[in-house]
């Protein structure tokens, strides 16, 4: 599997099926910082800036269940 930017979007790689999927990220969503997968391939971890703040977020995506996410907020950006 690989995972990676695509705009403001993820995109998904199945690379035995060649499969692609896309992830779409809301309105709000600016930029994504760093990904990072599991290496049992099961979850995506995604450093995110919203428009609207410059707090950082980390949104983890169950890659075995549909995309679902748990989205972890307000973890302090240094403006260094």
């Amino acid at each position: 599997m690989i995972a990676y930017p695509v705009g403001r979007h993820i995109g998904v790689r199945e690379l035995k099926s060649n499969e692609m999927k896309f992830i779409r990220q809301h309105e709000n969503f600016k930029d994504i910082t760093a990904m990072s997968i599991s290496p049992n391939k099961k979850f995506l971890a995604v450093c995110e800036q919203q428009r609207d703040d410059k707090s950082a977020y980390i949104t983890f995506y169950d890659m075995k269940s549909t995309f679902f996410k748990n989205t972890q907020n307000h973890i302090n950006v240094c403006d260094g």
